[in-house]
């Protein structure tokens, strides 16, 4: 076979390598067949289409802390009733009641000061003891109408605790103690001296001391969350803070005269009675802080709070005596002992102070909806006026039996207060 010459060979290679590309790219764009085609544009759906989520995960939030492991109560209103074991500072009274040994000569008998004198009743703290009482909560989540992750809350409380009381009962006719006196120092003799309610021969009779203190209180607190993560939450707390302390203290004595020689007659008789009663009243803005944290089921809450504002002053002192004697009538004049015109009558004051508070409780969840909790609480308030601080034992006797005072005017209005703790345990339900 006859080969092609060479300018024939040229044009075949030019033919070639134009056509060879052109059938190339025409078997890429031949056409799909239908049922594989992709359509140019998507048809129209009703679903919407969201972006992933690719933000960090926050840290447990305030809600996951109420209704995980630290709070399970999530219900928007819920109460609290605590069972309260509690000690309140008690208050220093001086000597009331004293005695001395058979055979002390009258004017040494029951006189401070003098060897053979012991002192009865006073000289000491009293309403010192435990006493029970009681404190409910009533709590109010505003998360249920206004946050969904239940930061805000407002709540309720009142205390009590139970009357601390005590009393004592001397009388001549026991046989256990044959001289019987008051103390007080006698600023007509500048001296120590003493009122016998019982020396043999001369007087016969008894004493009865009585003393009662109660507190209360009450608050509206209003909380917010503030800081939440996985160790626990706080919240900033505040309010208003009520608080009352009321004390009273009641000597009364009762005597008839057995002396066939002295300048009273035999078989008049004496009824005195000294009666002191304080009252304290705190109002103030309440703030604080509480923090929540737990730890294998249980629940740890510690809480310290700051009520700052004023105490009204309240001191109370009453006394009379009623002397009968035998065929007169009877005659009332008043003061007793410590109570004298100088200070009887109802005395006030206040001041600025503050009431800090701090409490430690744990909880542990028994169902959904039922929580019991127990916990320790200390509170400190200042500037209160106690009974036992008002007793004046300085008196001027020219004022006995409705006398007209001559001399210093004692006893007087001493108005003198002190600082209160009172702290405890307590135990209680939360539904």
């Amino acid at each position: 076979m006859t080969q092609p010459s060479a300018p024939v060979r040229t044009v075949l290679a030019l033919v070639m390598a134009v056509f060879i590309p052109i059938q190339l790219m025409a078997q890429q764009s031949e056409p799909v067949p239908a049922r594989a085609r992709i359509p140019e544009t998507l048809p129209p759906t009703t679903e919407e289409w969201a972006a992933p989520d690719v933000s960090p995960r926050p840290a447990m939030s305030n809600w996951d802390l109420y209704a995980g492991r630290v709070y399970a109560n999530t219900s928007p209103v819920w109460v609290q009733a605590e069972y309260l074991l509690w000690w309140l500072q008690g208050h220093e009274l001086p000597p009331l009641v004293t005695t001395s040994t058979a055979g002390t000569p009258r004017p040494e008998a029951g006189v401070l000061g003098q060897p053979h004198t012991q002192v009865l009743f006073g000289d000491g703290r009293v309403d010192d003891d435990a006493r029970s009482g009681f404190r409910t909560t009533l709590g109010v989540r505003l998360g249920h109408w206004f946050d969904a992750l239940m930061e805000s809350e407002l709540q309720f409380d009142y205390l009590w605790l139970g009357d601390g009381q005590s009393s004592d009962d001397y009388y001549s006719d026991s046989g256990e103690h044959a001289i019987l006196a008051r103390p007080f120092f006698n600023t007509q003799l500048d001296q120590q001296d003493a009122e016998l309610v019982s020396y043999p021969g001369v007087v016969a009779g008894g004493i009865e001391v009585e003393t009662s203190s109660d507190l209360s209180s009450a608050g509206v607190m209003f909380r917010q969350g503030w800081l939440a993560g996985s160790r626990g939450r706080l919240e900033w707390l505040a309010g208003y803070r009520y608080l009352q302390l009321q004390e009273e203290l009641g000597v009364h004595e009762t005597l008839v005269i057995t002396d066939p020689g002295g300048d009273v007659p035999v078989g008049t008789t004496f009824d005195l009675l000294d009666e002191m009663s304080t009252w304290n009243e705190f109002h103030g803005g309440d703030l604080g802080v509480q923090w929540w944290t737990h730890a294998r089921g249980w629940t740890f809450e510690f809480v310290t709070k700051l009520a700052i504002g004023g105490i009204a002053r309240t001191v109370q002192i009453d006394g009379d005596t009623l002397v009968q004697t035998p065929d007169d009538p009877a005659v009332l004049t008043p003061g007793g002992l410590l109570a004298q015109p100088t200070n009887i009558g109802r005395h006030r004051t206040g001041r600025f102070t503050a009431v800090p508070e701090l409490s430690i409780k744990v909880r542990r969840q028994l169902t959904h909806h039922l929580i019991l909790t127990a916990g320790y609480s200390l509170v400190i308030v200042d500037h209160v006026v106690r009974t036992g601080d008002q007793l004046d034992l300085v008196v001027n006797p020219t004022q006995f039996g409705g006398g007209e005072l001559s001399g210093v005017p004692r006893p007087g209005v001493l108005m003198h207060d002190s600082t209160l703790w009172l702290h405890g345990l307590s135990v209680g339900l939360e539904w």
